[in-house]
């Protein structure tokens, strides 16, 4: 049941409706929490007490959805089990709409030059105190937006403001009306007029929130000021030098037995890093081939790797031999959605993967 003060919905739920909701969506889907047609503004629901814990321990659910008027909220089960270890309290999340005046003198500093289309605060409280981290969980936000005259939703996005003034490009999506991003933090972010920078990298495509987050992120630049070569071939040499950053650029000790490594290459140090993390053993003892075209079976048991994943079956391809070095890679990146087969029954793990392949396994792996 769902109650509405203000724009506050206070919604009640019985376990066994929650039982019963869980049961009748798929393994993947979301509990649904839709509190979006009040017939008024609602950017703030209350959840019961030890909601989240319950629905992270449903097995047949996959998250939490919550639809506001302003936005929809979607949490995977890490970012529940964060908000669950916040305390069993009543849980309140807002995503408000703000105008661009209640921005602190630094964040408009930030942001001082840039046209603003919207500013928006998002919080969560259990118990009345505000949870401002998922601990590695994510949530994904999706706003209504419209576009102003002669311009395009893939032209504008979304950027973190901190109280300090910190900035932060995320990877933004937008369809059917809505600016999507996927956020580990509740707090400021502000919506930016930003045409986009690379004139090949099709609106809508597949790749097109993978590429923005890459940049951003400082995982790949284009290829020119205007250009990513989403098509073009990506080398073993740029694949792991993109996980390789994608994951921090942790500190490492230089030198492998490799002696087509060139010293002081933009990938030396990503494939010693990726060697020493048992990412990768190079195609022989002494070569790694940094300018070979990476295949789909390497990127994805590169993944695999770092994420140091137990192997999954992939039998109902019928190119994956259940002995490859491969087979458990392509099994686990196709049960989290890091990519599918090229058919139904085919994986093509020696095609070559292209730029776009790359960044859009990258980002499926660190953001969703």
């Amino acid at each position: 049941s769902t109650s509405v003060s203000g724009t506050t919905a206070t919604v009640t739920v019985k376990d066994s409706d929650l039982a019963a909701a869980a049961k009748a969506g798929s393994a993947s889907a979301p509990i649904v929490i839709d509190v979006s047609k009040a017939g008024k503004t609602i950017d703030t629901v209350s959840l019961p007490a030890g909601f989240a814990a319950k629905v992270s321990a449903l097995e047949t659910a996959g998250g939490l959805e919550v639809a506001l008027t302003t936005g929809e909220l979607t949490f995977n089960d890490k970012a529940l089990d964060a908000i669950a270890a916040a305390g069993s309290g009543s849980i309140s999340l807002s995503l408000e709409k703000q105008s661009e005046s209640s921005l602190a003198a630094a964040q408009k500093t930030a942001l001082a030059g840039m046209t603003v289309s919207g500013v928006y605060d998002l919080s969560l409280k259990v118990t009345g105190k505000a949870v401002e981290s998922f601990n590695g969980g994510t949530a994904t936000v999706s706003v209504p937006f419209t576009p102003a005259a002669g311009t395009k939703g893939s032209d504008y996005a979304v950027l973190y403001v901190s109280d300090t003034g910190a900035t932060e490009r995320m990877a933004t999506s937008y369809l059917n009306g809505e600016l999507t991003f996927t956020t580990g933090h509740f707090s400021t972010y502000v919506v930016v007029y930003d045409p986009a920078q690379f004139t090949d990298v099709v609106a809508g495509s597949f790749y097109e929130a993978a590429v923005k987050w890459a940049v951003s992120k400082g995982v790949t630049t284009g290829t020119s000021a205007t250009t990513f070569s989403p098509d073009a071939p990506c080398t073993r040499a740029q694949a792991v030098t993109f996980l390789y950053r994608a994951a921090g650029e942790p500190e490492v000790t230089l030198g492998t037995s490799f002696t087509d490594v060139k010293a002081g290459s933009y990938y030396e140090k990503a494939v010693a890093w990726a060697v020493a993390n048992g990412i990768t053993t190079g195609v022989s003892a002494d070569k790694f081939a940094p300018d070979a075209d990476c295949t789909r079976a390497q990127i994805v048991t590169f993944l695999a790797r770092y994420e140091k994943a137990a192997a999954v079956s992939s039998d109902k391809f019928a190119d994956v031999a259940a002995d490859a070095y491969y087979a458990g890679a392509v099994g686990w990146a196709v049960a989290n959605g890091i990519t599918n087969g090229t058919s139904a029954t085919q994986f093509s793990p020696e095609a070559t993967c292209t730029r776009a392949q790359i960044v859009t396994f990258l980002y499926r792996d660190f953001v969703k």
